[in-house]
């Protein structure tokens, strides 16, 4: 998986040097090979970063219709994975997008990427609620591992 990511991580590079536009359109093809819950989450709020703050860099403050399908795309995708992956409880699930999104604004560019990935992480969050579960009913590691994690990102 990481030889995976790597090899995208550097084709991404060679495109950006040679002129081409950021997309998501890589990301996709990428998103639904990855198996591991973890795994998914670091990609996705990396390339989240990278792409939106390679888009403001390159687009400036007027994003092309292209881009803003090529990212619903993405959405899409990642909403399919999600769903593949909601089992267990919520804040653990919760707990691994919101460690995986501190580490993800860390290696962002420049503010619109980690506000990018701030957005995602709203959206991965909603996501994986369970029904019918209380934020009380891990053991108290588990909640407080939570609690860390959301702090991590807040800033």
């Amino acid at each position: 998986m990481r030889n995976l990511f790597l090899s995208f991580v550097v084709c991404c590079f060679v495109c950006l040097s040679c002129g081409v536009h950021p997309t998501y359109d890589d990301a996709i093809e990428a998103v639904q090979e990855i198996e591991s819950y973890e795994d998914f989450a670091r990609f996705v709020f990396e390339t989240e970063g990278r792409v939106a703050g390679e888009a403001a860099v390159c687009y400036g403050g007027k994003l092309p219709p292209e881009f803003i399908a090529s990212r619903d795309s993405f959405y899409i995708v990642v909403d399919n994975k999600l769903a593949e992956y909601k089992c267990g409880h919520f804040v653990e699930l919760r707990t691994v997008l919101y460690e995986s999104a501190a580490a993800a604004c860390e290696l962002a560019g420049n503010v619109e990427g980690v506000n990018a990935i701030k957005v995602l992480l709203k959206h991965c969050s909603a996501a994986m609620y369970i029904d019918g579960q209380r934020v009380c009913d891990p053991p108290l590691a588990v909640r407080r591992r939570y609690e860390e994690a959301k702090r991590k990102c807040e800033k």
